[in-house]
């Protein structure tokens, strides 16, 4: 894992801990977030960012 990986998934970690959630990041690059899903009482996965870029984006927005 190269340290821009490193640094991308260190950032989409703090920012789940930071919404008291989990993550994960899927083979294709999806980013799942285990957490109160937005706008809704229920908590579950959800889908954060269809790739990283895109969560990044948001992330950084």
């Amino acid at each position: 894992m190269t340290m821009i990986n490193k640094t991308i998934r260190a950032k989409i970690k703090d920012y789940a801990e930071s919404r008291d959630c989990k993550y994960r990041i899927t083979a294709t690059g999806e980013v799942h977030l285990y957490g109160k899903m937005p706008n809704s009482i229920e908590t579950g996965w959800w889908l954060f960012a269809h790739n990283i870029p895109e969560a990044m984006e948001r992330i950084c927005a």
